[in-house]
């Protein structure tokens, strides 16, 4: 079965609580930790949607550049040149220019990340429902 949403975060504990949150307004998630997993369930199923943590782990055989770390970016950056439709929430912690002019770049849609998740979940219900 393919799921609508595809969650890139390694931090599951923060992550956790919005899960509940967006399967009961009817949307199925797909989970995954680190920047290898997360290319290799992009390349395979058909997602709707992509919510990407920008600070996420490698994982293995995964190739990057960014000496600052946000390997999100370069996932990002493997996303778009599969699908250039596909919508990206880049759910992070980053809010310098450098990082979210590149989200912009890329098409992407920056959210900061914060204790209230309220502003992801009307995100993603506004990309959704507006797909179908």
């Amino acid at each position: 079965m393919t799921k609508d949403i595809l969650i890139i975060d390694d931090e599951e504990w923060f992550f956790e609580p919005y899960l509940d949150q967006i399967e009961s307004v009817g949307f199925s998630c797909d989970y995954c930790k680190n920047a290898s997993e997360a290319i290799t369930k992009f390349q395979e199923n058909g997602y709707k949607l992509v919510v990407l943590d920008i600070l996420i782990p490698p994982g293995e055989n995964f190739e990057y550049s960014d000496t600052h770390q946000k390997i999100g970016l370069t996932v990002f950056e493997k996303i778009r040149g599969k699908n250039t439709e596909i919508p990206v929430l880049c759910y992070t912690v980053y809010s310098d220019d450098e990082t979210v002019n590149k989200i912009a770049n890329l098409n992407g849609i920056h959210i900061l990340k914060g204790k209230d998740g309220s502003v992801l979940i009307e995100k993603i219900k506004e990309l959704l429902c507006n797909a179908n």
